[in-house]
């Protein structure tokens, strides 16, 4: 993130995706578990569990990444297909 008002506007994209289901179902869609979404980000797997059922809102570094992986993980499989490489 280069400026704050990228950061902030990031961080109210990740936790809209958050509280409205987005987060869980692109994770769905990918056939990832909660700890293997949490192994990816370095956090443990309660952090992921509290942030997609709005527990928790996700903030710094790790929210970031969450959204940067929710984002390649929507480019892969956002249809419910996985392409073939």
């Amino acid at each position: 993130m280069d400026s704050p008002t990228a950061q902030v506007e990031a961080l109210t994209r990740v936790r809209v995706m958050a509280a409205s289901g987005t987060a869980k179902a692109i994770r769905d869609r990918a056939r990832l578990s909660q700890s293997e979404m949490a192994r990816a980000l370095g956090v443990d797997t309660s952090t992921i569990c509290r942030w997609e059922r709005g527990i928790d809102r996700p903030i710094g570094a790790p929210a970031l990444a969450w959204l940067a992986l929710l984002g390649r993980l929507q480019a892969i499989c956002g249809n419910g297909r996985v392409p073939v490489a």
